[in-house]
């Protein structure tokens, strides 16, 4: 078994909602800011941007978009923010950046 494939952007729409099990156009604006607010999360909790990553975003950083889209998507009525930015923060420790 060799090691995942860096991908060239973060998670698309089409790949979240597969992940989701979404069919159909309705919920895409929704999806498109969870996948965004994911990307702020993500970006607040490593200490610098995506595009810092020149060779590709880990499998793992997106798995903590994916993660945190679910979960706001899931839950959007009363999302518990502060467990969801935990827990993206434990998916995350490996390459999280020190210091800003």
């Amino acid at each position: 078994m060799g090691k995942p494939r860096k991908q060239n952007g973060i998670v698309t729409l089409k790949q979240m909602k597969d992940y989701l099990g979404i069919d159909g156009d309705a919920l895409n604006e929704l999806i498109k800011g969870f996948i965004g607010l994911a990307k702020e999360i993500v970006e607040k909790t490593l200490r610098f941007p995506l595009a810092n990553f020149e060779d590709g975003i880990p499998p793992s950083v997106n798995e903590a978009i994916k993660f945190i889209v679910a979960s706001y998507y899931t839950n959007r009525e009363q999302t518990d923010v502060a467990r969801v930015e935990a827990t993206a923060g434990l998916m995350l420790s490996h390459v999280r950046q020190a210091k800003f």
